[in-house]
């Protein structure tokens, strides 16, 4: 029942909505952000580390390949849970296009920036109370570019992805 006040909207006609499987925030917090956080500590210590400090700081950005690796397949899945006759945006774009250099920067704030938006018209369309911030990934987008706010801008998205794919859930 909607609270008294609140405007109530109907599915759209023909849309059906399937409801995703969810994903563990806990997993997509320790593999991203952890292995990103685990890669930034050993970078430090190879810059601090005058003696040895090109062997570490070749091997301080191996835990990141599998960060990113599971940072791509969350964007993905978070893309796939809305993705219907009516997106604009595919999956497979969301994350392939995130490889085009230059245009990245620019798709950056479709695929994470405008992530939000297009969760609540997908709401929207199905008629679900299920809502996302679009000003939280917006942020994050804008924080991806100021240095040490990138590692929060990485766990405010990880969150609000996965926040957004568990609302979706059967």
């Amino acid at each position: 029942m909607a609270p008294p006040g609140a405007q109530v909207v109907a599915p759209q006609a023909g849309a059906t909505h399937t409801p995703s499987k969810g994903v563990s925030t806990t997993f997509y917090m320790i593999f991203v952000v952890g292995l990103f956080l685990v890669s930034g500590v050993l970078t430090g210590l190879g810059l601090a580390n005058m003696n040895k400090w090109h062997e570490l700081l070749f091997f301080s950005w191996i835990p990141a390949i599998p960060a990113l690796v599971f940072y791509y397949i969350l964007i993905y899945k978070a893309w796939a849970a809305i993705h219907d006759e009516q997106s604009k945006v595919t999956p497979g774009a969301a994350v392939g296009l995130m490889f085009v250099p230059f245009f990245n920067i620019y798709w950056l704030f479709v695929a994470i920036g405008g992530y939000g938006g297009h969760f609540n018209q997908y709401a929207e369309r199905h008629g679900l109370q299920a809502r996302a911030s679009g000003g939280l990934f917006v942020t994050a987008a804008i924080f991806t570019f100021i240095g040490p706010l990138s590692f929060v801008a990485l766990i405010m998205v990880v969150l609000g992805f996965c926040g957004s794919i568990n609302q979706l859930k059967a």
